[in-house]
């Protein structure tokens, strides 16, 4: 049985090729909502005592463990976001204790190009504080979680939050302040031309950004702050959790997976 820890479009695209393989796959998401995404992209047939499980909730290493002990994992594919770095070290430190392979795919580093306005920071703190002495309406695109670090250090009625459409993430930004007018519950990915009417209909002065790559919609935001003349906050990619052997390339990733799991149960 191979873990699939999931949390990225990617993730998408490595479960298919999996299940091309014909080899058992459990895929963990953090969310309920994450898990019904993930599902949506699979026929039921697939579901329904197929070579997939779908499960969801967050684990630590503990948590793992157990999961990978009762379960038979033989092997764990990392394809979590790029941003959740202590997932990953949770997952490394599964792996070390039941002594099974760990891989991590990696959607690959994106630069913003030359863009003049772009403020390069390496953390959420740094940009709640570059984006607040840039503009006072800041369009926030950094995800749910990060949304208290930003209310905390800057007043949430200045805050303009892009997140997905998760009704507990919803009552969860209303709780600190964020007013409901600037709450965006929406799916990505978003072209040039979506982010562009957002970010005018909504007065931003400033748009943050994580360094997400061309999956994450990177350019297309970039895109988007260039034509209106914006500031970019761009938070930069933490380094990999490591030691561990990281793929940038999906079919990369599933021939080595095939090397090292080539039988099916």
């Amino acid at each position: 049985m191979i873990l699939l820890l999931g949390g990225t479009a990617e993730t998408h695209q490595i479960l298919a090729g999996l299940l091309s393989r014909a080899l058992p796959v459990i895929v963990s998401t953090a969310t309920p909502l994450g898990k019904k995404l993930l599902e949506e992209h699979l026929p039921p047939r697939v579901l329904s005592g197929g070579p997939v499980e779908v499960r969801c909730g967050r684990l630590d290493a503990s948590g793992l463990v157990e999961l990978i002990q009762k379960r038979g994992i033989r092997l764990v594919v990392d394809a979590t976001h790029p941003y959740a770095g202590e997932v990953s070290r949770q997952a490394l430190l599964a792996c070390r204790e039941t002594g099974i392979t760990c891989l991590r795919f990696s959607r690959p580093r994106q630069e913003p190009g030359q863009y003049r306005l772009v403020y390069r920071v390496p953390d959420y703190l740094s940009a709640a504080r570059r984006a607040g002495e840039l503009g006072f309406r800041i369009f926030l695109t950094t995800g749910s979680k990060t949304v208290p670090i930003f209310a905390g250090e800057l007043d949430p009625q200045r805050l303009i939050v892009r997140v997905l459409p998760d009704p507990q993430t919803i009552a969860g930004l209303l709780e600190i302040g964020i007013p409901a007018r600037q709450i965006i519950a929406a799916q990505g990915p978003f072209s040039r031309e979506l982010n562009l009417a957002m970010f005018r209909d909504w007065r931003a002065d400033v748009v943050v950004s994580k360094q997400s790559g061309a999956a994450g919609g990177q350019e297309a935001k970039l895109a988007a702050a260039r034509q209106l003349d914006l500031p970019v906050v761009l938070i930069e990619r933490p380094p990999e959790i490591g030691p561990v052997q990281v793929f940038e390339d999906v079919a990369e990733l599933l021939r080595t997976v095939q090397e090292l799991y080539p039988d099916s149960e």
